[in-house]
């Protein structure tokens, strides 16, 4: 069971390393995907601390309250791994946009600034994703097997899916 365990946050990893070199492939081919980016790294110089940690803390918790509602559905696991996937095309994105604004500075800028709230959230996320599947997939054996020791709840059935 903990190889199991062990196996599914490797591959959950492998599903946000995916989403960096996606989104660093993106931007290589489109570079206007950065707008957004560039919008940010230019108004967070007129930001406090606080107000960078609170924008950054408020769209990971957003992503954490979304996959808590996404594992009360049976069928909710390709979007719980595909905000993995979009997770580290962002991050890819930002790591691109990084060190081609700021040139070799801006390995720097990624390794002190990007890298520690990347990996925090990332691991983060890994295991919401991971208690949501679990989540999800106990709510497809209720719905899916027949269980005499589980009653019938239609009502439940229409919410979850």
């Amino acid at each position: 069971m903990k190889d199991f365990r062990r196996t599914s946050i490797i591959i959950m990893l492998a599903f946000i390393l995916t989403g960096i070199t996606a989104g660093t492939v993106i931007y290589t081919k489109y570079p206007e995907t950065a707008a957004g980016i560039s919008g940010f790294i230019k108004t967070s110089d007129k930001r406090t601390l606080a107000m960078v940690f609170k924008e950054a803390f408020r769209s990971t918790f957003l992503m954490l309250i979304l996959l808590m509602f996404s594992g009360f559905s049976a069928v909710s696991q390709p979007l719980e791994l595909g905000s993995l996937i979009y997770r580290g095309i962002i991050l890819g994105i930002s790591f691109s946009y990084t060190y081609v604004t700021y040139a070799f500075k801006g390995i720097f800028i990624c390794v002190l600034m990007i890298l520690p709230h990347a990996l925090a959230t990332s691991v983060i996320l890994v295991l919401a994703v991971r208690e949501s599947m679990r989540m999800s997939n106990a709510a497809a054996v209720m719905l899916f097997k027949d269980n005499p020791d589980i009653p019938e709840r239609p009502d439940t059935r229409l919410y979850l899916l």
